[in-house]
């Protein structure tokens, strides 16, 4: 892979590589600022020549309030993530059985649930919060094992009555 980039990085100019190792590294993969990296001593180039302190330290300011992935899932997101499939996949049944009239709609109450979180995963890793979004992949699955076994408790109960 660092080969693609090493091309890809000797079509660039000095100064764009310099600013591709410091101002706008946050933006680049590990591969290519490596291969940036490579190219600029093969240029026998020096990065200070090209930028200044001060773009820098104004990069390193922003970068401060980037995630970085070592938030922690406290319990009140904890219980929201564990109690909240049930009550909105019940909430779309009731809307869909009393509201809309339409009883065959309230199936779809929980792919729409699983829809959402997926999403909220996916836009939670795309945002550097990864153990954040594992956390909440983890108690999602508790989740749906919880309301599965309840879901077969009353079944069962109705079942044996």
């Amino acid at each position: 892979m660092i080969k693609d980039f090493s091309e890809v990085m000797s079509q660039r100019s000095d100064k764009e590589l310099a600013e591709i190792l410091t101002i706008k590294r946050h933006e680049y993969q590990e591969d290519a600022i490596k291969a940036a990296q490579a190219e600029l001593e093969k240029r026998n180039l020096d990065v200070k020549s090209f930028v200044t302190v001060d773009d820098i330290k104004k990069v390193e300011a922003e970068l401060a309030t980037v995630p970085t992935g070592e938030q922690k899932f406290n319990f009140s997101l904890k219980f929201l993530t564990f109690i909240l499939p049930g009550p909105v996949t019940g909430l779309w049944q009731f809307i869909c059985n009393k509201v809309l009239e339409e009883p065959s709609l309230s199936i779809l109450g929980l792919p729409i649930v699983i829809v959402i979180q997926v999403i909220i995963f996916k836009r939670l890793k795309t945002n550097g919060y990864d153990r954040f979004a594992l956390d909440f992949k983890k108690w999602t699955l508790i989740s749906y094992i919880f309301f599965v076994a309840l879901l077969l408790i009353f079944v069962l109960e109705s079942i044996l009555s």
